[in-house]
């Protein structure tokens, strides 16, 4: 009897879209209408010829214009349609929509300089175990979709395709930003068996299109043919500072900005903070900082304020649809808002979600009552300046005087969050 050939292993290609078009050096981010160039236009064609044989199952892309314009030439001619997921959207940075240039001018006003504290986190934009969380759900997702033996094709952008190759890996996901290999137009493969990431290779199919004046990109030394691992040598074309503190962080913040366009997973996730971890903090009466008021729109389209619940306790919790943790703590916040209604009001903010249809997708799925702002760019989350939420989840206990009595980063205890409620709400 002929013993059926065997399956190769399931493959997922997430590819950096091509050269955007940004002659002022703004760091775009997530910023809408930044379209690629005539050379970025080139790298996508070039992508789609090199894919052009290649029998895939799934095309996946970043919600973003440069995203969805490298994607094109892929799908052209495939009876497949482009699904928008954002959980492979860029990072969230707060230097966004400012300008750089080659003077750097955003890291001269003082004003910026507190965000450049901590380069671990980043504390100047979206932790890095927050992307590592999403990128690998959806290159995992990705991979089921497809089944053993099947293709998939993701296009994101530089820094969470870089971080979930470091998930991937095992290795530390605080990293040089100078040595990311990932240039635009590459393509890095993730190599399933079953459940498990065997491997990473890694090519360029446009590496005769890069640019050497391409602001913030990085050269690799990576070849036109995929391959294991690959060495990490990079040339920066940024030219950095290196006198100094504020040099050395900036230089990590140009990279991590421009160079990156402008848990379930099995994966260690390391950074200096953990999204998960359930850290708790309790801040005694007397003590307390006010906490800013806030304002906006729900997901819903209708005007909210958290002074609209004056007398209350105030639990604010920070989440989006596409974080795994805050899927797994939202019945249990549902039903401590059910248990403790008589004497606290809970909103949430919904930040980071490009969309609001994932996010009122999340919110029936998990039956939750209470009302949440929208926040897509993470503006919201600035403005708790003096106890901020330092990743997703992060929920915040106020005081009927508007005290902030406590915090937890990462996934709430159900007994821990009614029970500091009840506290607080009895003048503790």
């Amino acid at each position: 009897m002929k013993q059926a050939p065997p399956v190769g292993p399931t493959l997922v290609h997430v590819v950096r879209h091509g050269e955007v078009d940004n002659p002022r050096g703004v760091l775009y981010g997530r910023l809408p209408g930044f379209h690629l160039s005539a050379n970025g236009l080139q790298m996508a064609d070039r992508l789609g010829e090199y894919f052009a044989e290649v029998p895939l199952n799934r095309l996946v892309s970043s919600p973003l214009t440069r995203a969805q314009e490298t994607i094109a030439p892929i799908a052209a001619g495939r009876d497949l349609e482009v699904v928008s997921d954002v959980r492979v959207v860029e990072a969230a940075n707060y230097f966004e929509g400012q300008v750089f240039g080659r003077s750097y001018e955003a890291l001269r006003k003082p004003r910026n300089w507190w965000l450049l504290r901590n380069p671990t986190v980043p504390s100047w934009g979206e932790p890095y175990t927050q992307i590592a969380a999403r990128m690998v759900d959806a290159v995992r997702d990705a991979a089921h979709e497809v089944g053993e033996g099947g293709q998939a094709l993701i296009v994101s952008h530089q820094l969470p395709i870089w971080i979930a190759r470091l998930a991937a890996e095992g290795r530390r996901l605080v990293h040089d930003p100078r040595k990311r290999q990932c240039t635009v137009g590459s393509v890095t493969t993730f190599h399933f068996r079953g459940d498990h990431i065997t491997r990473v290779s890694y090519a360029e199919p446009c590496r005769d299109l890069l640019r050497q004046g391409y602001p913030g990109d990085a050269i690799s030394s990576g070849s036109n043919s995929p391959v294991v691992g690959g060495p990490e040598g990079t040339t920066a074309l940024v030219r950095m500072n290196r006198r100094g503190v504020l040099g050395l962080v900036g230089g990590a913040v140009l990279s991590t900005g421009l160079a990156a366009c402008g848990s379930g997973t099995g994966v260690d996730l390391q950074s200096g903070f953990a999204v998960g971890n359930g850290s708790y903090t309790r801040i005694a009466p007397g003590h307390r900082d006010q906490a800013t008021v806030l304002s906006g729109t729900t997901i819903d389209g209708r005007p909210l304020s958290t002074a609209d619940f004056p007398g209350k306790v105030l639990v604010i919790n920070v989440w989006g649809s596409w974080c795994a943790p805050c899927r797994h703590e939202a019945p249990t916040l549902q039903a401590v808002a059910e248990q403790t209604k008589d004497v606290a009001q809970f909103v949430g903010i919904d930040t980071r979600d490009l969309d609001v249809a994932p996010a009122k997708a999340f919110v029936r799925a998990f039956k939750i009552t209470y009302p949440s702002l929208y926040d897509p760019s993470g503006a919201l989350l600035l403005k708790f300046s003096q106890i901020p939420p330092a990743a997703i989840p992060s929920t915040l206990v106020i005081d009927s005087k508007g005290g902030i009595a406590a915090r937890v980063i990462g996934e709430v205890d159900k007994a821990t969050l009614a029970g500091t409620i009840t506290d607080v709400a009895g003048g503790k």
